[in-house]
């Protein structure tokens, strides 16, 4: 409505300006400029009242533009599609990359309005999983709660200077990729070596993120909480190895004395105190899979 009346303001200004030679007196053209100063005095309070006035087209025009940058349209055009690997070779630091990723597990959150997912990307000719977790605020085109465990998506992400992946995302894209779960899950596993314990406590740099795979009993349970889990297990030679592991849906509750067979990746060394007061150093691994023997 303001703005109805501003143009309307304007239109009448403009038609209280005839010239002196149009036959109107001096006098009353003098009192038609000073009609038209006050008009243009009220001009100036409406828009200083509510200054979107002047910014509105503005406005529109940018809200224009941010739906066509956030379109997928516009992401595949001006993003590269990547691998895992690339990424992980520091190819594509603080930038968007395209990057296909199949969904593990999915929580969204609509209070905070962020969504965190478990997935697993192509690695190596194998697979990996990593956790993404990224907030909505900038998703206008699209709908994160519609994410569902087993979906094949292309994911715009922002990888950060250290190769991790960013809290913002551009976009996402069902993709016609056919890999499930259950195949992803039996690849990891196949995957996965013989677990070599000398070698990785002689250089444990050489190894670290080798996938591997051993049998042992727990004979601690060091945390358990909600869907997570940190154990000592010892092996058939007396080994003994750190596994910390979250619980998938419907896995069973590890408890002591339990003999398991450990399907993961070893990322650092695990320091603890025996019994006896000995500082330890162990592998430890990040299981993906436990099965309950």
């Amino acid at each position: 409505m303001k703005k109805l009346f501003l143009l309307s303001l304007t239109a009448i200004s403009i038609l209280l300006l005839p010239s002196c030679s149009s036959g109107v007196s001096q006098e009353e053209y003098d009192s038609l400029l000073s009609e038209n100063a006050s008009l243009k005095s009220k001009v100036e309070s409406l828009r200083s009242e509510d200054p979107s006035n002047d910014t509105l087209e503005e406005q529109s025009s940018d809200e224009s533009s941010d739906i066509k940058d956030n379109s997928w349209d516009f992401i595949v055009n001006n993003y590269p599609l990547v691998t895992y690997d690339e990424i992980k070779a520091n190819s594509f630091n603080e930038q968007y990359v395209i990057l296909p990723a199949t969904i593990d597990t999915v929580e969204y959150s609509k209070t905070m309005n962020w969504v965190s997912c478990d997935v697993w990307f192509d690695h190596n000719n194998a697979y990996v999983s990593d956790n993404i977790t990224f907030h909505c605020d900038e998703l206008s085109n699209y709908s994160p709660e519609s994410l569902q465990i087993g979906d094949n998506v292309d994911i715009c992400f922002y990888i950060n200077a250290d190769s991790s992946f960013g809290s913002t995302i551009k976009g996402f894209e069902k993709n016609d990729s056919l890999i499930s779960l259950d195949e992803i899950y039996n690849s990891f596993k196949q995957n996965c070596t013989p677990m070599d314990w000398e070698s990785i406590m002689r250089s444990p740099e050489s190894f670290w993120g080798t996938t591997y795979s051993f049998t042992g009993r727990v004979f601690q349970v060091i945390s358990s909480r909600d869907n997570y889990t940190e154990l000592l297990l010892s092996t058939s030679n007396d080994e003994i190895i750190h596994v910390s592991h979250f619980y998938k849906e419907n896995d069973l509750k590890i408890l002591e004395d339990d003999t398991l067979t450990i399907y993961g990746t070893f990322y650092k060394l695990y320091e603890y105190t025996s019994v006896l007061g000995i500082n330890q150093s162990v592998p430890s691994i990040s299981a993906e899979f436990v099965d309950i023997n």
